[in-house]
């Protein structure tokens, strides 16, 4: 997933942080590989992009998603991730600029 990520952001001239999430599902019969993976992002990254207002609203909307599509409460895992609780916890620039 990441290299189709970093070949987006290239393309696009930015820097971010993504956390991406991938669900195995029963129609999963067999492992194919790293490269479906790589696949599927590749085509999610051509797809128009949903805009949120603020990151409450795109962890609430990924919340229902995740709950209506895979059955699943993605709660343990956004508590768990390390990229959500450092973007908690990160100085931000202007707090020095007072």
């Amino acid at each position: 997933m990441r290299l189709a990520i970093l070949e987006k952001l290239k393309e696009l001239k930015k820097q971010a942080s993504v956390l991406a999430l991938r669900f195995i599902t029963d129609e999963y019969t067999m492992p194919l590989g790293v490269w479906v993976t790589r696949e599927a992002t590749r085509k999610a990254m051509l797809s128009k992009p949903i805009e949120f207002s603020s990151k409450e609203l795109m962890l609430e909307y990924a919340r229902k998603l995740i709950k209506g599509k895979f059955n699943y409460n993605v709660d343990f895992l956004l508590n768990e991730s390390r990229l959500l609780r450092n973007m908690k916890q990160q100085t931000k620039l202007e707090k020095f600029i007072q």
